[in-house]
């Protein structure tokens, strides 16, 4: 899912939202680019969050110092290895005026399960730890989530929903699912879908802690090491339907 996609009535209702949020968003799409940044951003930084355009390069609103650390979360987030489903990182950024702002920096990989089709980026000016303690809470995380996925239901219901992928269309050409249990199963869809840890332990009844042991078992009966590896493999030996 990203702001960047060219039909009209995609792009305007998500950025309506973006643009009246208090928050920074920022947008890299699959290849890594950035394609989108809100009006909050921009005024933050003094000119287009998105510079330089066209390229793999940190932004330039970003201290030096953070660029080694701004690729490495990006690639990780592309590639579906954050430790989290939503990482919250306490940054700076330099504003129009020179000056360093402290800000909590969040990552949201936005797609189907380990394999994102953008990242999400939200950029929170944060002046003391208090602020920094509410904005971090679980709470806050849960509802953000829950809006990202309001969202991606609206643009299904505007008919520009993906293909989605079931473990059971793989099973013929991938006879290593049936070492897995039920439950697993239930996991392993779940994350074809596109859900994560949160909401698949939120739809299961069971804990988070719950369903990341899960993951690691489908991991070694599947021989994959991380959640982009197991969705690539079963989508590869899968068949897509709408």
């Amino acid at each position: 899912m990203t702001v960047g996609v060219k039909t009209p009535n995609v792009v305007v209702p998500l950025q309506s939202l973006f643009e009246v949020m208090s928050d920074g968003v920022l947008i890299t799409d699959a290849t890594g680019h950035r394609t989108y940044a809100n009006r909050t951003l921009n005024q933050l930084v003094g000119g287009d969050a998105r510079l330089p355009l066209k390229s793999h390069e940190p932004p330039t609103w970003l201290p030096e110092q953070l660029a080694d650390r701004y690729a490495t979360y990006l690639r990780m987030a592309m590639a579906g290895n954050l430790e989290g489903d939503i990482v919250s990182l306490e940054w700076s950024v330099t504003s129009g005026t020179g000056e360093s702002v402290p800000v909590v920096l969040r990552l949201l990989p936005l797609g189907n399960g380990g394999n994102p089709t953008a990242v999400l980026w939200l950029v929170v000016p944060s002046s003391d730890a208090v602020a920094q303690a509410s904005y971090l809470s679980e709470d806050r995380q849960r509802r953000l989530e829950q809006g990202i996925r309001r969202i991606a239901k609206e643009i299904s219901r505007m008919g520009m929903a993906g293909e989605t992928f079931s473990s059971a269309a793989a099973a013929d050409t991938l006879p290593e699912l049936d070492r897995l249990s039920r439950r697993e199963r239930q996991v392993l869809d779940h994350l074809l879908e596109g859900h994560r840890v949160v909401s698949i332990a939120e739809q299961l009844c069971v804990s988070e802690h719950t369903i990341r042991n899960h993951l690691k078992s489908i991991f070694r009966k599947l021989g994959v090491h991380s959640q982009a590896e197991l969705v690539g493999l079963v989508r590869g030996n899968g068949v897509r339907r709408r």
